[in-house]
């Protein structure tokens, strides 16, 4: 690896690379070539990020600023309200989940009291449907018996030969 690809990988500038050479451990310096160059190795590479890292990290640490205890009382007392509001929210919520699920239980028994009531309908007409189609054919057979009786009784009274009737009669 080059300076030049080190640079553009940790997003440093070139004199920065240098400087945190310059405060490396001598054994975990970059070697040089005959030339006088660094030879960025695996090694090396390594050893120059976590130096850049935990210096990094020792920057960001020592800005963090002390909290008194008054300013951390009323962080804590702005969060604590916060926490009671959501909490009050979760509540309400919760009611209004609870509310719906009751709707939807009462829905749910009058859509099958609906559903009962249909198949019970469906049923009663059914019966009523079955009981007149049975009177029609108890009609229709009663029918056809007399048509049959009476015609046999025109039968019979056309092979009767016929009496001479008396002026008297």
């Amino acid at each position: 690896m080059t300076a030049k690809e080190l640079v553009s990988e940790l997003g440093l500038s070139r004199a920065r690379l240098y400087q945190i050479i310059a405060k490396l451990d001598s054994d975990k310096k970059p070697k040089k070539n005959a030339l006088g160059q660094y030879v960025f190795d695996d090694v090396a590479v390594k050893n120059i990020k976590q130096y850049y890292t935990s210096l990094a990290v020792k920057h960001n640490t020592s800005n963090v600023k002390r909290l008194d205890s008054k300013t951390l009382g009323t962080i804590m007392s702005s969060l604590n309200s916060q926490v009671a509001k959501l909490e009050k929210q979760v509540e309400q919520l919760t009611d209004k989940l609870n509310n719906k699920e009751q709707e939807i239980q009462k829905l749910t028994a009058e859509k099958e009291q609906i559903r009962q009531n249909k198949d019970k309908q469906i049923t009663e007409l059914t019966q009523e449907y079955n009981d007149q189609i049975a009177e029609l054919h108890k009609l229709l057979d009663q029918q056809q018996k007399l048509n049959l009786a009476t015609s046999e009784q025109n039968k019979q009274l056309l092979e009767q030969p016929a009496h001479k009737k008396h002026w008297w009669q």
